[in-house]
């Protein structure tokens, strides 16, 4: 089944070319689109999907690294879906349950770790993780541009409560990547307009159980985060890497039965 791959660049050029460009993956894809200059992500995803001529679309982050053996555990995800849930609607790679229990396995720069554990299978899971995710081009799934946040922090929440009204299921599939992001103790101030909105906008759908935050009526676990956070120091460290693919290759060699 092709594929397009659908990027975004929001200040971060320098890492697209380091990192989700260096992809082995995308040399498989149909397509792979970069929209700069719109003043968020949604907005450069929606312009994107409108040019997409693959069935199938990934959105991944500039400081996502998909490896050669990606594209074959994509195309595996993709035929069991096609088997037992043809009318899925958001897979990514990583994701949280309705009970807030995560589901993936990838590794994190920015946590200095892999995430979740290896599994074989799509796993079901409530919202999804930005990082990359993929959906149908006809899914009648729309990008909500009016979310307040350049970066589409909560964008695939947004995504999958979408499906989820429709009756549609969303899952983790098992196709390990590399996030090679920055570290973060809590999220910045300007989060918060993104998740007042995601709280205002889903209400009925609440409490919503994220990969990095609980949106409930009284923003308690939101506070309590922010405040340790906040105490602790600086929000945010440089933890990207200069070479995804050395570490790739460095993790790989020590994690054989894991890939």
């Amino acid at each position: 089944m092709s594929y397009s791959v659908i990027a975004a660049v929001y200040k971060d050029q320098a890492v697209l070319q380091s990192t989700l460009l260096r992809s082995p993956a995308l040399k498989s894809a149909q397509q792979v689109i970069v929209k700069e200059g719109f003043a968020t992500v949604a907005h450069a995803y929606e312009a994107a999907a409108r040019e997409c001529e693959a069935e199938i679309m990934v959105f991944a982050h500039p400081d996502a690294y998909l490896p050669e053996a990606w594209r074959l555990s994509f195309e595996r995800s993709l035929a069991w879906l096609d088997k037992h849930d043809p009318h899925w609607g958001v897979i990514g790679l990583f994701g949280a349950t309705r009970e807030g229990q995560g589901r993936g396995f990838i590794y994190s720069t920015g946590l200095e770790r892999f995430v979740g554990t290896p599994f074989a299978v799509p796993a079901e899971v409530r919202v999804l993780d930005e990082f990359v995710f993929a959906m149908r081009r006809n899914s009648g799934l729309s990008f909500d541009t009016a979310i307040p946040n350049a970066q589409f922090q909560l964008g695939t929440t947004d995504l999958c409560l979408q499906a989820e009204r429709q009756a549609r299921r969303c899952y983790a599939i098992p196709c390990f990547a590399l996030h090679n992001s920055n570290a973060w103790k809590y999220m910045p101030f300007s989060f918060w307009k993104t998740y007042l909105y995601i709280r205002k906008k889903w209400r009925t759908s609440l409490p919503l159980n994220t990969t990095y935050t609980t949106v409930t009526s009284n923003c308690l676990p939101m506070i309590k985060g922010t405040v340790r956070g906040w105490l602790s120091g600086h929000h945010r460290h440089i933890s990207r890497v200069q070479d995804p693919v050395v570490l790739y290759e460095d993790l790989r060699a020590n994690m054989v039965d894991a890939f």
